[in-house]
């Protein structure tokens, strides 16, 4: 009686903490959609596929998380709105599953939802941009949990095969992952092969049957368009690194080719890149692993003490004296953490095997956010590990701390968030969709932009230009672009003025000043002063 008591305690004290943090995420969130504005370019074009899933079924570039875009949009289809709501999605999804996650690994209540508070104010959660790595996590973290209640090794492993092999159709790398992990999988399949019972067969037989319907439906990350990228990553990461050393103000996704000419000789082949004595390629690879190691510093340290928060003083006192109880009350001897490294070895060996890639592309091209979030569910194992399992911790002190929580932590309007260049606080973007749509709600509308194709957020009347090979021809002037397509609006944004072949393009400093010299005429937006369009007369 008395265990089935602790039991059912254990069962409503998670309830309660999973009710806490859901209500302390919603808190942190709320009027996220007035304070974040809607970048382009990547996340948008991920919620645009999935937009138009059963009419252009997507093959490459993480046709995954487009699906789960699709599911989302038939709870919300404008799609502004349901760009905020992905975003408030997981990063409350990813909390809640960090924290089952580490009861599952047998953390102590009160560390299990310390730490996971503070991930709801890490600055590399609900900030990090794109979010198809919190999708990542969230389908490894649900997987990890899966895996605490199997008790067969072959089983436990097919299950992260399995989401692995579901992560590596959202970010590519992650399909590597998966093949490390088979090959794990089938050097436990020789070991215990003598072992092998109906379960296991049941298991095999579903990964068997998920890779031959993944196969078809996408091929692999490895053999389709997705494998092309690698060089193409590698040289705009360089770039944005060169323009970092060289002090340079400039739009390092946009004139690659300044970088690109002074560091390297075409064709750009990365054998010859890393092989060349003069090359700065080893440059890039030390500045990359010295930033990466003082990321993963800052994530840790920050789970403990809000860093990042120090404006924020009730916070950072009360979070910093909470860490220093945990370190003090929940530490636990060497040999302990030992004998508990001994009993989860399998999930510690499959997450280090899953991060390989992410921290290969982290160091090969540079350690971004999205990258690094990828990191989490091994930070959270680790740290499950490290503390001791308590079973006195009570329900009213999460509560009390919920309470401070609510009450002194950083909302949406307290982080910075990712920001391609720099001009992105005045939500030009938003602004600029919403006065669109309101001003052409049927008309058939082609916009000119180089922020990122502004037509993936709008509705279907506005068609955006595939700006693919006006990037990629460093002459090509936006002067010419705009005479010789003669697009219905153009999107003038601060942007504009930073690439290398504005500041030579006299013709489209006539075009802002007099534009009805060339067909268009200047429509303000609301709210906005240096951002505009040119609407063609």
């Amino acid at each position: 009686m008395l265990d089935k008591f602790k039991r059912e305690l254990f069962i409503i004290n998670d309830f309660i903490a999973i009710c806490l943090l859901i209500i302390m995420g919603i808190f942190v969130v709320h009027n996220l959609e007035n304070n974040m504005d809607v970048l382009l370019w990547d996340e948008a074009r991920y919620l645009d596929r999935g937009f138009w899933l059963w009419k252009a079924f997507p093959k490459t570039w993480g046709p995954i998380y487009s699906v789960w875009y699709k599911i989302l949009s038939y709870v919300e289809s404008n799609r502004i709105a349901l760009y905020y709501l992905n975003y408030k999605v997981l990063f409350i999804a990813s909390t809640i599953l960090t924290f089952s996650f580490m009861r599952a690994y047998k953390a102590s209540l009160f560390v299990a939802f310390f730490l996971s508070s503070m991930w709801l104010v890490n600055t590399y959660n609900l900030p990090a941009w794109p979010k198809i790595s919190h999708f990542s996590i969230c389908i490894i973290l649900s997987a990890g949990i899966i895996v605490a209640f199997l008790k067969n090794t072959i089983n436990k492993t097919i299950v992260f095969a399995i989401a692995f092999l579901i992560c590596g159709y959202a970010r590519p790398e992650l399909y590597l992952s998966f093949i490390f992990i088979l090959l794990l999988l089938f050097v436990l399949s020789i070991k215990n092969i003598r072992t092998l019972n109906k379960s296991n067969v049941l298991y095999f037989a579903l990964l068997f049957f998920l890779i031959l319907l993944s196969y078809k439906a996408y091929r692999t990350p490895l053999n389709n368009e997705d494998a092309s990228r690698g060089i193409g990553v590698f040289l705009q990461h360089y770039a944005y690194n060169y323009y970092t050393w060289t002090k340079q103000d400039v739009i390092w996704w946009f004139d690659v080719q300044e970088a690109l000419d002074k560091s390297f000789k075409a064709p750009y082949q990365l054998k010859e890149i890393m092989l060349n004595v003069n090359s700065p390629f080893w440059k890039h690879i030390l500045y990359n692993t010295k930033l990466f190691f003082s990321h993963l510093v800052f994530i840790i340290s920050n789970l403990f003490f809000p860093f990042a928060h120090l404006n924020k003083i009730p916070f950072f006192i009360g979070t910093c004296l909470i860490g220093l109880y945990v370190f003090w009350c929940f530490r636990q001897s060497l040999p302990l953490i030992i004998e508990r490294f001994k009993t989860n070895w399998l999930v510690f060996l499959v997450l280090i095997l899953g991060i390989l890639p992410s921290i290969a592309s982290s160091i090969y091209a540079h350690p971004r956010t999205h990258y690094l979030v990828l990191l989490m569910p091994l930070i959270f194992l680790f740290l499950s590990t490290v503390f001791k399992e308590s079973l006195n911790s009570s329900w009213k002190g999460l509560v009390a701390f919920a309470l401070f929580f609510i009450l002194t932590s950083p909302k949406a309007k307290d982080f910075k968030y990712f920001d391609l260049f720099g001009t992105d606080k005045n939500m030009m973007n938003k602004k600029a969709i919403l006065f669109l749509e309101n001003k052409y709600k049927t008309d058939s509308v082609n916009v000119f932009d180089i922020d990122g194709q502004l037509n993936t957020l709008m509705t279907q009347n506005f068609k955006s230009y595939n700006i693919g090979a006006f990037i990629s021809k460093p002459d090509y002037l936006l002067s010419q672009f705009i005479q010789t397509e003669r697009p219905n609006v153009v999107y003038v944004t601060p942007t504009m003025f930073k690439l290398k072949r504005t500041q030579k393009d006299s013709i489209f400093q006539q075009m802002i000043h007099q534009p009805e010299s060339f067909g268009y005429q200047r429509n303000s937006i609301p709210g906005l002063t240096d951002t505009y369009f040119l609407v063609i007369k």
